[in-house]
């Protein structure tokens, strides 16, 4: 066994990453880090007794490129007798769609096929190509957007059935052994566009950390595990912590006892808010620190006080306990929107203000403002934009009557693709799940009959910002306090 191999396979045994009789899907892009992998995996094949597999994710980014990738793999699978499936998405669009950077969209829905192939395979793990570069890149770009010790842990050697075999590796040491053993690949030239932040990270930042000290690189992947080292002890504490003073009180409610949590150190407090929010939801995505502390802070108020959460959730502070979850209805709907019918006015809904704060009965707020659409902007909007599912930009210069925000009402359609075909928002909910109560109370953003977004779920197609924006409309909604 070459040594390069023999160090991948104590790397799996040491953090026990493949078992005999596993079935393994190797994610092979064509590039030289997934090739490597896919050659590594065959070399230990009968050393480790696993069957193999491949699979290739097609974003619909690079065009005829990137399906040239695809003919690739598919043939290098071929020729190595290895089951073979391609998945094609379409990223753009569900960058468009969600306001998410490119970057973002591309890994939502990559693993997103990788979760389907593991099925498709009845396959017990899926490995990916990522190297000890890639975590200090991650570590970095955790860093300098503002993380906790989870983010500043970078990517772990497994995580679910997703495993990293070459994650103690360096890129020279990838590229040496791929260069010595003359395995073929192909070059994503996306990889070289700066205008992707982990590429600036790969080609500015990290060769000067490197000039600033000699192995910087090494030194925050062997911090990275430090991190995954000390969140893991902590994770394990509030677990313990939540055992004792968080007790479940209905399949989507969590009551915490404040007489002894109040007490405990704050880090302790945010691990086990965040542990009952991950119970909650089913990703979390929406969920920030901001949300965690918010709650936290939220413990040491008056009884009384609540706060609103994404996905339907509330915080609540209810004399010596702290309720957490999809509340009863009592009153108030503890929902991030009003009840039924009070946000009607006139049979129009309340208008909006296009360059200020509205506020809506029960403290919902909606912030507008109108901005030329600069080149700074298309930047944040198509590499790494603030948006999420409750901020969205539009295009201003297509809205040509007033603002209000509704509820639901028949007939009520909104544009769903670039030929501005429509769907009933009846479907809408229908597709989305959402239950009955959510469908009367969720706020449309509607300009005359049009629905310009329904919050949380979609915008429409014909408000999309395009190469002819010359201004933006940008909406934020969000819950502030009940006067009291």
């Amino acid at each position: 066994m070459q040594a390069f191999i023999a160090e991948v396979y104590e790397f799996c045994r040491k953090n026990d990453l493949i078992q005999k009789g596993d079935k393994i899907i190797a994610g092979i892009s064509g590039g030289m880090d997934s090739v490597c992998l896919l050659y590594v995996l065959m070399a230990l094949r009968e050393e480790l007794g696993f069957s193999l597999f491949a699979v290739h994710v097609e974003h619909g980014i690079r065009g005829e490129a990137s399906r040239q990738d695809e003919s690739f793999v598919s043939e290098l699978c071929g020729r190595e007798g290895i089951p073979f499936r391609s998945y094609r998405v379409n990223a753009p669009a569900l960058m468009r769609e969600k306001g998410l950077s490119l970057e973002e969209a591309a890994r939502i829905l990559r693993y997103d096929a990788f979760s389907q192939a593991l099925s498709d395979f009845s396959a017990d793990k899926l490995a990916v190509a990522h190297h000890r570069d890639d975590q200090t890149e991650t570590v970095l770009f955790h860093l300098i957007r503002g993380s906790g010790l989870t983010g500043l842990s970078g990517i772990r050697p497994k995580h679910g059935r997703i495993i990293r075999p070459l994650l103690f590796l360096s890129r020279a040491e990838i590229e040496g052994y791929v260069g010595k053993n003359g395995l073929p690949y192909v070059t994503d030239q996306s990889n070289y566009d700066d205008a992707f932040t982990r590429n600036r990270i790969r080609h500015e930042l990290l060769p000067l950390l490197e000039s600033l000290h000699k192995g910087a690189a090494l030194h925050i992947a062997k911090t990275a595990q430090i991190m995954q080292e000390a969140d893991a002890f902590i994770r394990e504490e509030a677990e313990a912590l939540a055992g004792r003073m968080a007790k479940r009180k209905g399949p989507d409610l969590y009551e915490i006892r404040l007489d002894g949590f109040s007490e405990k150190k704050p880090i302790l407090q945010r691990y086990m808010i965040k542990g009952i929010l991950s119970e909650l939801t089913e990703k979390g995505r929406d969920i920030t620190a901001a949300h965690i502390e918010d709650i936290r802070l939220l413990s040491q108020r008056q009884s009384g006080r609540r706060i609103c959460l994404p996905y339907g959730l509330t915080a609540v502070r209810e004399h010596e306990t702290l309720l957490i979850g999809r509340l009863p209805v009592k009153g108030n709907t503890g929902q991030q929107i009003p009840k039924a019918g009070e946000i009607f006015v006139h049979g129009q809904g309340i208008l909006l203000n296009p360059q200020g704060v509205t506020v809506l009965p029960d403290g919902l707020c909606i912030t507008c403002g109108i901005e030329p659409y600069s080149e700074d902007w298309r930047q944040r909007l198509c590499v790494d934009p603030e948006e999420n599912d409750y901020t969205k930009c539009f295009d201003y210069d297509r809205i040509n009557s007033d603002l209000f925000v509704r509820t639901r009402r028949p007939g009520d359609r909104i544009a769903i693709d670039r030929a501005c075909h429509t769907q009933s928002i009846k479907k809408l909910f229908i597709n989305e799940k959402l239950p009955a109560r959510e469908k009367e109370l969720l706020p449309l953003i509607v300009c005359g009959d049009e629905i310009l977004w329904a919050v949380g779920l979609r915008t429409s197609t014909r408000y999309w910002i395009s190469e002819s924006t010359r201004r933006i409309l940008r909406i934020r909604i969000f819950q502030g306090e009940k006067n009291e």
